[in-house]
């Protein structure tokens, strides 16, 4: 029984202390482990200080790509080698590695869980806007009948032998893979923590956000069944405060467009939220052209 973490990387850290985190973590728990960091293509320093830090460490691997990608990309490309590793834990190096976060997948996956989820919530008055905005991306994604979201991270979780398999065989990838519940048969469980958004280095966070044409598409339109709706309800208010007339046909003409753009505009912000965690589709054919060309530190290459 071995675990793996797979770490992308898109911003240079202190590789040297988030394995001290990982190996006290391990130990702790009693399982062995291997890392495996997948760089994007300006991090060419960062892939030399893995190499001269980690030289007499066996476990420690690294693959470094030849042009920048987005870290979804990285994510699948380094799932690649992970197959023969009995779980494997995706964890974004945009934030420091939680500890009792690796207990708790591993507790989770020892239980018989093929796939633990991460869900970040949020504390008072934050706490309370995300539970409205969840109600209504929940209620969206009822309406749009599609499978129902954990809401978790993308980007930290762990999955099983068998999940990575399965996902490593299809022939288009994408984040939906790994958010969505959408593995038919496979056991699943989300672990919650409480997000800080204290810690948070926001120029860090946008390095690994990736917006696809889908969801400027999406945004545009759900910014504009907004304005329609806010432009028919103010002027429904002020016609009922002036008294003006509108007649039956066109009273009913204006709150039609106004229950429409509001119903319109609740499928479309989700569409946009669906867009923006899915991101774009992947080829296989893709993934394997930027691996052959990678540069790969103490990996074997398939």
């Amino acid at each position: 029984m071995k675990l793996v973490f797979l770490l992308p990387v898109m911003h240079e850290f202190d590789a040297r202390e988030q394995y001290n985190i990982i190996e006290t973590t391990c130990k702790e728990i009693k399982i062995d482990f291997d890392i495996i960091y997948v760089l994007n293509g300006n991090m060419q320093k960062m892939f030399a200080d893995i190499r001269n830090t980690f030289l007499e460490n066996d476990n420690v691997r690294a693959i470094k790509m030849m042009s920048d990608v987005n870290e979804h990309k990285l994510i699948t490309i380094g799932m690649k080698y992970c197959e023969d590793y009995s779980a494997t834990i995706i964890y974004t190096c945009k934030e420091d590695i939680n500890a009792n976060v690796i207990k708790a997948f591993v507790t989770s996956w020892k239980s018989g869980n093929n796939i633990v989820y991460l869900k970040k919530a949020r504390t008072g008055i934050k706490k309370f806007f995300q539970n409205i905005g969840l109600f209504f991306y929940n209620l969206g994604i009822k309406i749009l009948k599609i499978y129902r979201d954990f809401n978790s991270e993308d980007d930290i979780q762990l999955l099983d032998q068998e999940a990575v398999r399965t996902i490593n065989q299809l022939p288009e990838k994408n984040r939906q893979l790994r958010i969505l519940d959408s593995f038919v048969g496979f056991n699943s469980e989300v672990v919650s923590v409480v997000d800080n958004k204290k810690n948070r280095n926001s120029e860090v966070e946008n390095k690994y956000k990736t917006i696809s044409k889908k969801y400027t598409y999406s945004l545009t339109f759900s910014i504009l069944t907004a304005i329609i709706f806010l432009c028919c309800l103010i002027f429904q208010i002020v016609a009922v405060a002036v008294s003006l007339d509108l007649g039956l046909i066109g009273e009913i003409l204006l709150i039609s467009i106004i229950f429409g753009s509001a119903f319109l505009g609740l499928l479309f912000a989700t569409k946009t939220a669906l867009n923006y965690r899915i991101g774009d589709y992947i080829q296989v054919q893709e993934i394997n052209l930027l691996d052959e060309k990678a540069e790969k530190y103490n990996l074997k290459i398939k």
